[in-house]
């Protein structure tokens, strides 16, 4: 599974318990509405996923006060976004069927009705 982050791709570790934890760490933060911790707590997964060497070529430094805490919350919900991609695509799949069979209800009910008529 790759992600695209400033124009460079890179390539996710599987998303294991431990990486799960750091996201649902992450989204916790996040809903406090600290931006500081957040921004930290951000850096600290794409180090940890990606390897510090990546700060540098996605935000062009590593110096953690130098960068936008809107940016490093960015490519974090990015990255999560990518993880969780194919369970949203399933699941809208699923949905796609459901509708599929309730129009193919719908249309079986109005031909019954027409034949009734």
């Amino acid at each position: 599974m790759r992600v695209e982050l400033q124009g460079n791709s890179y390539e996710l570790p599987a998303r294991t318990p431990k990486i799960a934890r750091k996201f649902d760490e992450f989204n916790q933060v996040l809903a406090l509405g600290n931006d500081v911790k957040t921004h930290y707590k951000a850096c600290e997964i794409l180090e940890d996923l990606l390897g510090k060497d990546t700060l540098i070529e996605i935000f062009g430094t590593s110096d953690k006060e130098a960068i936008s805490t809107i940016d490093t919350m960015l490519a974090v919900k990015k990255i999560d976004d990518t993880y969780l991609e194919p369970i949203k695509s399933y699941e809208m799949e699923k949905e796609k069927d459901m509708l599929d069979k309730i129009n193919d209800l719908g249309a079986s009910v109005a031909a019954i009705e027409r034949l009734v008529k």
